[in-house]
């Protein structure tokens, strides 16, 4: 447990979230955005807890409950090409007019704050006016074909990385090595319509699993880093 002075944020283990949210006399609901999990220790969280200054302490103790039992949730998401990344989410109570309660996961922990209204107003409207239109580019570059199908390769490692995260609730990969590229290739013909790779496996002259060694992977590699 830890203050984010920077967010006015609390920053929470999942356990510790879920165990200081649900004290006695709380309220939870159906559309409860605190997870649900038992811990050790939890003398110690409180303890930990009651060191904060007590003005601070009300306001996350007040977003903890909105999240516990919010009247209304949203989510704040990204898209980055053609995955929906999810940033923040939203809750607030008809009561609590002024205020809306933010959860928000940051290095596999939760970020807790109390946002004034219409800040989150500000935030919405600002992003909804942007002109978000792609500026024109003419990027290309000419690639061996091993090296062209190595690199689509990567990405569908991953998109792969990306679909677990969200199924587990665990941080996506940031990095791959050659191990994990080669089985990837192996899969090459997994009947999966996710993946570019099948895609271009229906129209390369020859399987593309099991073709690839290695040094066919390393050497792929190496040309996409020069």
């Amino acid at each position: 447990m830890k203050l984010d002075t920077n967010f006015d944020a609390l920053i929470l283990t999942i356990g510790e979230l879920s165990f200081l949210a649900r004290q006695p006399g709380s309220a939870e609901n159906i559309l409860s955005l605190v997870p649900k999990l038992e811990i050790d220790g939890k003398e110690a969280v409180l303890a930990e807890f009651a060191k904060i200054d007590k003005a601070q302490r009300d306001d996350y103790v007040k977003a903890m409950a909105m999240l516990l039992a919010p009247s209304q949730v949203a989510r704040v998401n990204y898209s980055i090409a053609d995955e929906t990344v999810t940033r923040i989410y939203l809750a607030w109570r008809p009561e609590t007019r002024d205020s809306v309660a933010a959860l928000a996961l940051t290095d596999g922990q939760f970020a807790v704050s109390l946002q004034p209204a219409d800040k989150i107003e500000r935030m919405l409207g600002n992003a909804l006016a942007v002109n978000a239109v792609p500026k024109p580019a003419n990027l290309t570059r000419t690639l061996t074909a091993n090296t062209a199908i190595v690199l689509i390769a990567v990405m569908d490692y991953f998109r792969y990385g990306r679909y677990l995260s969200m199924l587990t609730h665990i941080e996506p990969p940031t990095s791959f090595s050659r191990q994990e590229v080669m089985e990837r290739l192996e899969d090459a013909a997994a009947e999966d319509f996710r993946w570019p790779l099948l895609m271009l496996d229906k129209v390369f002259p020859v399987p593309i699993a099991g073709r690839f060694k290695a040094e066919g992977v390393t050497a792929g590699l190496e040309e996409l880093c020069k």
